[in-house]
């Protein structure tokens, strides 16, 4: 049993963007094996750092936002064949305040 009070000191952006980071390289790790590479430009990471951080619980939203954007899309982009089967990258960029998706095929 704890009896201390712990303090905790509130996420900076900084850090929440290296989350991003952080959270983008698991991403990256599960889709290697369908030689899938997901990209963000900085404006992509500073949009996921902005939109899945909350104040009072700190970065546990991000990552549910990071996949329900990124993998839920890949799904997609998979299935209605925009996405190669033999992989490709993903280039997220943000334009006008949405997310915009770039594909590029895998060089063999």
């Amino acid at each position: 049993r704890l009896t201390s009070i712990i303090y905790f000191r509130p996420l900076t952006k900084q850090l929440v963007k290296l989350i991003v980071h952080k959270f983008l390289r698991e991403i990256n790790e599960n889709l290697k094996e369908k030689n899938v590479k997901v990209e963000l430009t900085n404006k992509a990471v500073d949009w996921f750092a902005t939109e899945g951080f909350d104040e009072k619980l700190g970065a546990r939203p991000l990552e549910r936002l990071l996949k329900q954007k990124i993998i839920d899309n890949i799904v997609d982009d998979v299935l209605f064949g925009k996405l190669s089967k033999h992989g490709g990258f993903v280039d997220i960029n943000v334009k006008h305040g949405k997310l915009n998706w770039h594909i590029r095929e895998m060089k063999t």
